[in-house]
């Protein structure tokens, strides 16, 4: 019985030693720059849905200047939209490494231009019902 109990515990010894972090999380806080990357590209999922709503019902025109030449090709403003939004992460996690505030703080903006156009989006398209 004594030999089964130490091969059990000696079989258990690289689960029990995996488990254990070998040194403490150099970013403690970056689930919450990775939040806020999240929803930042909800956002700009919602905003390329409610465009392309107001666009079908040609109840409104992009205001984007860069957005503006396909707005009236959906596949082609949504596939502009992520890589914008990608590249803008991307450049917000790269940042997060060496300026976590300053990371963040572009992050929230990015959030709340973004909050503010789908805002505009839904109003303008409860003028269309």
């Amino acid at each position: 019985m004594r030999r089964l109990i130490l091969t059990g515990l000696l079989l258990l010894l690289p689960v029990m030693l995996a488990a254990q972090p070998a040194d403490p999380d150099p970013e403690p806080h970056r689930w919450l720059t990775h939040s806020a990357i999240a929803a930042m590209m909800a956002l700009q999922g919602a905003d390329v849905a409610t465009t392309m709503y107001c666009r079908g019902a040609r109840q409104c025109e992009e205001a984007n200047p860069l957005l503006r030449p396909v707005q009236d090709r959906p596949a082609v403003f949504g596939a502009v939209k992520l890589a914008v939004a990608s590249a803008v992460g991307f450049a917000i996690i790269r940042l997060h490494y060496t300026k976590p505030k300053t990371a963040l703080a572009m992050a929230a903006a990015f959030i709340v231009i973004s909050a503010v156009v789908v805002t505009h989006n839904v109003r303008a398209m409860r003028e269309i019902r």
